[in-house]
């Protein structure tokens, strides 16, 4: 069976509505800018209804002024709660507020293995990547990974 590919506008009346009956959606990742961590159509996230208060590392759903879904991660939370966003895969931090927060990650999968974005192994690569934040390219670059460019989530639920 295929997978159904969704635009934004019936993707984000999914998640909701999944996220309201208390389902988690399931999501296929597309674009670049999560790399490492998380690769175009080759990762998926399991999507739940956001719970602030949110940590460093954290990775939120949100809708920008764009109307583009996002998917990266918390930089840091200001004292006025707003949040810094960054992909794993990118240096320039982007500033949201909460309420443009759809859903947030619980869950990670690649291929059969899933791991619950909790687990301390996880956290520590992480927090270890956020550390290089200012190297990431040259390193992505000497990795021959793809280009961080962003693609606006064509959400891929299944």
């Amino acid at each position: 069976m295929d997978t159904p590919v969704l635009q934004t506008a019936e993707a984000l009346e999914k998640i909701r509505a999944d996220l309201a009956a208390g389902r988690p959606c399931h999501l296929v990742v597309t674009g670049g800018s999560m790399v490492p961590f998380l690769r175009h159509k080759k990762s998926a996230v399991v999507l739940t209804s956001p719970t602030p208060p949110y940590r460093r590392g954290d990775i939120l759903l949100y809708l920008r002024r764009s109307d583009w879904c996002i998917l990266h991660r918390v930089v840091r939370v200001q004292k006025d709660g707003t949040l810094v966003m960054c992909g794993d895969a990118q240096t320039a931090p982007e500033i949201i507020r909460p309420e443009q927060v759809v859903a947030q990650v619980s869950h990670v999968r690649h291929g059969a293995k899933i791991t619950d974005c909790r687990a301390w192994y996880l956290r520590t690569a992480v927090a270890l990547w956020m550390a290089l934040r200012f190297v990431r390219r040259p390193l992505l670059a000497a990795a021959e990974w793809r280009s961080a460019r962003e693609i606006p989530i064509s959400v891929l639920c299944f």
